[in-house]
């Protein structure tokens, strides 16, 4: 009876968030209201509190459209923290009172809208909030990997994962001109304070979560989802194709630390895989063309 009532005020929450100022002529100078911030996230805080129960997939789904536009609009990284905290709690309700009831495409759905709204606050410009949500993310696979199936984990790797791994690694490489602003909805820019704690540095980081986590998963896929056809996926393939190219880069920094990840992807197949099996075969001629690869630059070095 109160799914429309629900998605209505999650809506009104969310076209706050777009405001500029309020209405109001002691807050009118002000970029961010920061009075209506927080009551919306005693809102968040209540439906979590009182009613999530309550709510249908359709409202779960606009509640989490609100949640990521609270961190994405908000200044005050703390609130920031408490609000993407709820992603997880909204993980556990959903896999409690609703994935039972619901049809598999309905489940399928809500995933793919959780994942992404996720991985859209993991190219957050403050490094806080990123690395918050970047452990979450990596724990949440970890923790409901019995529920995900692979269209879902393929969809996550494919879409979401493997294009933050390289928008970390052109923001670390400095691709970008980091000598300007990073987009942001916030009205303040990032600040650095320290000549060691730079852009690059703090993207660099970003990065090693990253491809740390993003390498546990694609094991963690290929152990549930053992196939001889594994890499031709094109997750499978253009997550490989990412480590290999980002290897024989310029970057020396960047270039150890996808050499680590690469590292762990053969430690853990030469321990899963039966020798004589084609795909062992097949990852181990793609790790010769990386070898090759790399060994033809240090020569021309």
């Amino acid at each position: 009876i109160l799914d429309d009532h629900w998605n209505l005020l999650f809506d009104f929450c969310s076209s706050l968030l777009h405001e500029e100022t309020i209405p109001s002529s002691k807050f009118k100078n002000s970029s961010y209201n920061e009075y209506m911030g927080k009551q919306i996230l005693l809102v968040i805080q209540l439906v979590f509190d009182q009613c999530i129960k309550l709510l249908s997939l359709k409202s779960f789904i606009c509640l989490l459209a609100l949640i990521k536009l609270f961190a994405l609009h908000t200044e005050n990284v703390n609130n920031c923290l408490v609000a993407s905290g709820y992603f997880m709690t909204l993980s556990d309700h959903f896999c409690e009172n609703l994935t039972k009831k619901l049809h598999k495409h309905e489940v399928i759905q809500f995933w793919r809208e959780y994942f992404k709204s996720i991985c859209k606050l993991c190219s957050d410009p403050r490094m806080a909030l990123r690395k918050s949500v970047i452990q979450m993310l990596f724990n949440i696979i970890e923790i409901r990997k019995e529920l995900l199936n692979f269209d879902i984990m393929d969809d996550l790797l494919l879409n979401e994962i493997i294009p933050l791994l390289k928008f970390s690694y052109e923001r670390a490489s400095g691709s970008f001109d980091l000598s300007k602003p990073i987009t942001s909805n916030l009205s303040d820019p990032v600040k650095y304070h320290h000549s060691r704690n730079t852009p690059e540095k703090q993207w660099m980081k970003t990065y090693i979560l990253l491809i740390d986590g993003c390498c546990r998963f694609f094991m963690q896929l290929f152990k549930t989802y053992n196939r001889e056809n594994f890499f031709t996926f094109n997750s499978a393939h253009n997550f490989l194709t990412f480590v290999k190219e980002s290897i024989i880069e310029d970057n020396i920094e960047l270039t150890y630390h996808s050499t680590v990840a690469f590292n762990y992807l053969c430690s853990n197949f030469k321990e899963i895989c039966d020798t004589d099996s084609g795909i062992f075969v097949e990852f181990w001629r793609f790790s010769y063309s990386i070898i090759k690869s790399f060994y033809q630059i240090i020569m021309n070095m």
